[in-house]
């Protein structure tokens, strides 16, 4: 693999510990904030708080997002809890809100003006927030120490007193994992902390989430428009990764292109079309000269167009 010329730090992982295993490991608040902590994994659907489904257009915004920075990216979840009839609860994941952030390379805080800014759009739409992602650009999607502290804080402010049930989940993308890079799908997890605790009481165990994926037939006009403000956020923005960059046998913009693919479910020829008019896009506005304020709007309109079939 050719390397991008930038240093990462590199991640100290545990040892993983499951929900069945009566065993934990030595930890304590000593450790190294970003230290990897391996999820756990229930033994059975009732031994897991909710389920969760998630809208596979909220996939693609996450994908796309994850793969724009070399730094860690951030955003908010949208949607709701639905209580079934057998008594169980289902977490939907329905709308994605990118949030700029403070990222330092090495953590990464979320921006308060967007946070208020992705709640304002959540209210409007009738949704609640229900979880938040980032990304881990080239190292494992395991949860750090820190990511634990975060998502509890998250878990413990939206708890429902009544039932005890956190309705709170955190997604991490590795789009660049040099240890993937031979699979066109970047490396996602979905964590829950559960309420047990480590070894010594530092922090509690991180889980993954049950989920399935509601495939959406259609990209909206929304999910368009979203991307195109990446585009135009991040054209400009220190950090940003160079798709021209060789990530294996292909570029990186190709890397991207499979990536998403991954998450489209319109007709074969829909899928390519929109590919297609994404990576000019791209290849236009991403990279070079900034171009006139009408050119992605104007481009925007051209994929809109081709998928109102």
């Amino acid at each position: 693999m050719h390397t991008d010329g930038k240093s990462r730090p590199k991640r100290a992982v545990k040892k993983p510990e499951t929900f069945y295993n009566e065993h934990g490991h030595e930890s304590g608040h000593g450790n190294d904030p970003f230290t990897l902590v391996p999820v756990g994994y229930y033994p059975n659907q009732k031994s897991a708080p909710f389920t969760v489904d998630i809208a596979s257009n909220a996939l693609l915004v996450m994908e796309f997002h994850s793969h724009l920075a070399y730094t860690e990216i951030i955003g908010l979840l949208g949607g709701r809890v639905v209580h079934k009839e057998d008594g169980s609860k289902q977490l939907k994941v329905e709308y994605v809100f990118p949030c700029r952030s403070t990222s330092t390379g090495i953590q990464c805080e979320m921006d308060p003006v967007s946070e208020m800014a992705a709640r304002e759009v959540f209210e409007q739409k009738g949704l609640h927030v229900v979880g938040w992602y980032h990304s881990h650009p080239t190292f494992e999607p395991e949860p750090s120490i820190r990511d634990i502290e975060n998502q509890t804080s998250y878990q413990d402010l939206f708890r429902d007193d009544a039932s005890g049930v956190e309705p709170f989940i955190g997604v991490i993308i590795t789009p660049y994992n040099s240890r993937n890079i031979v699979s066109d799908r970047s490396q996602f997890q979905f964590i829950h902390i559960s309420k047990r605790w480590n070894l010594n009481n530092s922090y509690r165990l991180p889980f993954a989430c049950l989920h399935n994926i509601t495939q959406c037939e259609t990209i909206s006009n929304e999910v368009v428009e979203i991307i195109q403000n990446l585009i135009t956020e991040y054209r400009t923005y220190e950090h940003k990764i160079d798709m021209n960059l060789r990530y294996g046998d292909i570029t990186r913009l190709e890397k991207l292109m499979r990536s998403l693919k991954n998450h489209l479910f319109m007709s074969p020829e829909n899928n390519e079309k929109f590919l297609l008019d994404l990576k000019e896009m791209i290849q236009k506005n991403f990279h070079g000269a900034i171009s006139p304020q009408e050119e992605i709007p104007r481009q925007i309109d051209t994929i809109i167009h081709s998928l109102a079939i």
